[in-house]
C-alpha cells in the first residue's frame, strides 16, 4: 500500500493523516437483507400472473422466504451477496368439462436464490392436492407461472445493484479541498498519537458449511497463492508453527502458532490499525463430514471491542464470500 503523502495521488489514503478507511474505500459491508425480502414480496404477493376467459392463475403469499442479501466493497470494487430460498403460494381457476369450474392451489418452491438469478433460475412448480383434472393448471404454472417468478427475482436483483451500490464509496478530494480543512496536511509530518488498548475484550465464533472436501477448503485459506488471488494483494500465508501471516497489504497481520493441517490451526491476529498492544487468537477447525462437505468452526477470542463487528465483517467479505466465489464451493452460515 503506497504510503502516505507518497507516490500515486489517487490513493485516498492521502486524505487523512492515518490512512484509515478512508470513504469507505477499503472495506464496507451494507446489510440489506430486509429490504431484499419486503421488496421481493411486494412484486411476488397477491399478483396476477394471467387472466383470461378461460380461468386465472396468481399467487397469494410467501409460505416461507428466508433471503440474505449484503453489499460488499473492498478498494472500489463493489460485490452483492444473496443467498437464500423461497415459497410462494399460488390458486387457479380453468373452465372444465360441463361447464365446471376447476379449481387447484399449489406452490413455487425457490431452493436457489441468488445474484445470478436468470430465465433459467430453478422454480419448481408443485400443487397442494391431487385434483382431477388439474394438469392443465400445473402446466399454466410451469410456464407462465415460472416466467412471472423469474422476472420478478430478476428485476429484485436489478433493483437492489441501482439502489444499493451508488454510494457505497466516496469519490477522492484534492489536498486542498474540504476534506484538507478538516485533516492535517499529510505533509506536516504531525506525529499521530498511538491509540490505547482497548481495555474490553471481545469474541466470534461462528460455523460455516462449506460443499467441498476438507483438504481443498484447507488449501483455500492456508495457500499463499489463492490468498494472494482472492484478497487482489500480495499475502503471506506461512502455514507451519512460527510461519507468518500477512495480507491486505499488511492491514491483517499474525503469526501460526499451531498447526495440524487439514484438521486446525491457531494463528495470533492484529489489525494495523487496532489499539497499540492488543492482539487476538484466531482458532480454525475444519471437520469434513462427509466426503463433499466440510464444517468449519471459527473462533476468534481477545478482539478489542471497538473492532468486534469491523473484524466480523472483514473476515466474510475479504475471505468467506470470496472463497465461494472464486472456487464456487457452495456456502452456508450455521
Amino acid at each position: 500500500m503506497a504510503k502516505i503523502g507518497e507516490g500515486d495521488p489517487r490513493w485516498i489514503v492521502n486524505e487523512r493523516a492515518d490512512g484509515a478507511n478512508v470513504n469507505n474505500w477499503h472495506w464496507t459491508e451494507k446489510n440489506v437483507s430486509d429490504w431484499f425480502n419486503k421488496t421481493l414480496r411486494s412484486k411476488l404477493e397477491r399478483q396476477t400472473i394471467q387472466e383470461n376467459a378461460g380461468g386465472w392463475l396468481k399467487t397469494t403469499t410467501f409460505h416461507a422466504l428466508e433471503v440474505e442479501a449484503v453489499v460488499h466493497n473492498r478498494k472500489g470494487r463493489v460485490n452483492i451477496f444473496i443467498e437464500g430460498h423461497g415459497t410462494l403460494d399460488w390458486e387457479a381457476l380453468i373452465d372444465g368439462p360441463d361447464d365446471k369450474s376447476i379449481t387447484a392451489k399449489g406452490n413455487f418452491v425457490m431452493p436457489d436464490i441468488d445474484s445470478g438469478v436468470n430465465e433459467k433460475t430453478q422454480v419448481d412448480v408443485n400443487a397442494a392436492d391431487n385434483v382431477p383434472g388439474q394438469d392443465p393448471i400445473l402446466e399454466w404454472g410451469r410456464t407462465a407461472g415460472r416466467q412471472f417468478v423469474r422476472k420478478a427475482l430478476m428485476d429484485c436483483v436489478a433493483q437492489m445493484k441501482a439502489e444499493h451500490t451508488s454510494g457505497t464509496t466516496q469519490p477522492w478530494q484534492q489536498p486542498g479541498g474540504p476534506a484538507a480543512a478538516r485533516m492535517p496536511s499529510s505533509s506536516s509530518h504531525v506525529a499521530q498519537p498511538t491509540k490505547s488498548v482497548d481495555t474490553e475484550e471481545t469474541s466470534l465464533a461462528f460455523k460455516l458449511e462449506w460443499r467441498c472436501p476438507a483438504a481443498e477448503l484447507w488449501d483455500a485459506i492456508t495457500n499463499q497463492q489463492k490468498v494472494s488471488a482472492y484478497t487482489r494483494s500480495q499475502a503471506i500465508v506461512d502455514a507451519q508453527p512460527g510461519g507468518k501471516f500477512s495480507v491486505l497489504g499488511g492491514s491483517m497481520t499474525g503469526c501460526f502458532e499451531a498447526v495440524d493441517r487439514q484438521k486446525f490451526f491457531v494463528l495470533s491476529f492484529r489489525g494495523n490499525d487496532w489499539p497499540s498492544g492488543a492482539s487476538s487468537l484466531v482458532t480454525i477447525d475444519f471437520d469434513q463430514r462427509e466426503p463433499g462437505l466440510t464444517v468449519m468452526s471459527f473462533k476468534q477470542d481477545n478482539i478489542p471491542s471497538s473492532e468486534l463487528e469491523r473484524t466480523r465483517n472483514g473476515w466474510r467479505a475479504n475471505f468467506w464470500e470470496p472463497i465461494r466465489c472464486l472456487f464456487g464451493y457452495p456456502l452456508e452460515y450455521l
